[in-house]
C-alpha cells in the first residue's frame, strides 16, 4: 500500500489495518495514509483522529475531527479530545450527547468527568 496507496479502496485500508495491532505505528500509518487518499471521508477522518490522539497529537486530531461528521463515534471522539485537552466541561457535554445516542463507553467517561468536577 505504501507504493501505490491510490489503488486501494477505503475498505481495503480498513482490512489492511486489521493486520496490525491496534494503536501500533503501522496501524496508525494505515489510517494516516487512508485519510490522505480520502480526505473528505468522515470515517477516514475519524480513524485518523483516533490514531493521532493515541500518539498524543491533539492538534492533528482536532483537524481530523472537524471533518469526521456527526456520527455518534465522532461525538464520542470529540469528547475524548476535549478531555485530553483538559476542557472538561466540553468533554462532559460531548460524552452526555454520545451517551444519549447509544455510545456505551460514554457512561464510563461521564463517571470520570463527574469525579473531576
Amino acid at each position: 500500500y505504501q507504493n501505490s496507496p491510490q489503488k486501494l479502496s477505503l475498505q481495503e485500508f480498513y482490512q489492511l489495518a486489521q493486520a496490525y495491532e491496534s494503536g501500533s505505528d503501522a496501524f496508525n500509518q494505515v489510517f494516516e495514509t487512508a485519510v490522505r487518499m480520502y480526505p473528505d471521508d468522515a470515517h477516514a477522518n475519524l480513524n485518523a483522529a483516533n490514531a493521532a490522539m493515541s500518539k498524543g497529537d491533539l492538534k492533528g486530531a482536532e483537524g481530523y475531527l472537524k471533518k469526521a461528521g456527526n456520527m455518534l463515534e465522532s461525538v464520542y471522539a470529540r469528547g475524548v479530545h476535549a478531555a485530553l485537552s483538559q476542557n472538561y466541561p466540553a468533554a462532559l457535554e460531548l460524552f452526555k450527547q454520545a451517551q444519549s445516542q447509544g455510545v456505551s463507553q460514554a457512561v464510563d467517561a461521564i463517571a470520570v468527568m463527574e469525579k473531576m468536577k
